[in-house]
Formats: structure tokens, C-alpha cells, sequence
């Protein structure tokens, strides 16, 4: 087992049957970093790459942290567990992407290094909710103007005036 590198050197990984399992930190990730409340979290990361048919590297995994984000709702904090199984091959024509099965989600990239923590910040983001809110209804946060049927009845004070 590995510690999660700066780069997948895809190809090399893939031929190696290499095997991945990391505890990183959040702050590593800085887009994750700077949306949630719990800056002291860890990731939980578990990844093997593979090769099929001699040429198309796959990347099997998952993911596994624990966020607390404001409610969109109430503004109040919301603790999420976040669990994602990945799983990707990485093809250059679509005669490779018709070596795997229809299990993995097709990448064509024509780079055989990607960046590691920009790719698995990538998919940590699609795990947290667009509209994050408690599933319980919590209160809506009230506004403490009022707002004027008409906002020209001002105007209708100063006619009177002159």
C-alpha cells in the first residue's frame, strides 16, 4: 500500500497494479478546505489502478470523510458523512473504451500524469450536495424589515408637503 502521490502517473500505476490507501488531510484539498467548518477533518482514501487488455488503465476506489457545512436553510451547521465509489478508465479512442466493461465512467485523456489532489478534489465535490440543508425543517432565517406593498407611497408624503 501507498501514500497518495502529487501525480497519477497512470500507465506506470496501472501496470503495477498499484494500490493506494491514504489518510490526507483536508487541508491538502484547498477548494474542499475553504467550504467546510470542520478544518481538522481526514480523508479517507482507498484507490487500485489496473490494466486492461495491455493498454487502458483503470482507477477503482472510493472516497470517505466527514463534512460539517452551513445549512442553506437555517445557516446552522450540517454534518454530512460522504461516501463515493469511483470508478474510471482512461482511453484514447473508442477502440480502447470498448475493452472495459460499462462499469466505469470513460475519461478520454490523452495525458498519461494527472495531478492527484485536483482529481479527487473533483469528485469529493460532486459528493457534497448543490443546496446542502438538514432533512428535518428547520426554521427559515427571518428578515427583520418590511417591505412596502408600494414602494412610491414615499412619493404620495412629499405631493402632500409642497
Amino acid at each position: 500500500m501507498e501514500k497518495l502521490p502529487a501525480k497519477f502517473k497512470l500507465l506506470n500505476f496501472s501496470k503495477k497494479n498499484l494500490k493506494i490507501k491514504d489518510h490526507c488531510s483536508i487541508s491538502k484539498f484547498p477548494r474542499i478546505y475553504e467550504m467546510i467548518l470542520n478544518k481538522d477533518e481526514q480523508i479517507d482514501i482507498d484507490l487500485e489502478f489496473n490494466l486492461v487488455g495491455n493498454r487502458v488503465p483503470t482507477l477503482k476506489g472510493g472516497l470517505r470523510f466527514n463534512v460539517v457545512i452551513e445549512c442553506q436553510r437555517c445557516l446552522k451547521p450540517l454534518e454530512l458523512a460522504l461516501r463515493s465509489d469511483i470508478s474510471f478508465a482512461f482511453v484514447e479512442s473508442d477502440e480502447d473504451a470498448s475493452l472495459v466493461d460499462s462499469s466505469f465512467e470513460i475519461i478520454n485523456d490523452h495525458n498519461k500524469e494527472i495531478d492527484s489532489h485536483e482529481f479527487l478534489t473533483d469528485e469529493m465535490l460532486l459528493m457534497i450536495p448543490m443546496i446542502p440543508k438538514h432533512d428535518h425543517q428547520c426554521k427559515k432565517i427571518e428578515n427583520d424589515y418590511v417591505i412596502n406593498s408600494n414602494p412610491f407611497n414615499i412619493l404620495k408624503n412629499l405631493k402632500k408637503k409642497s
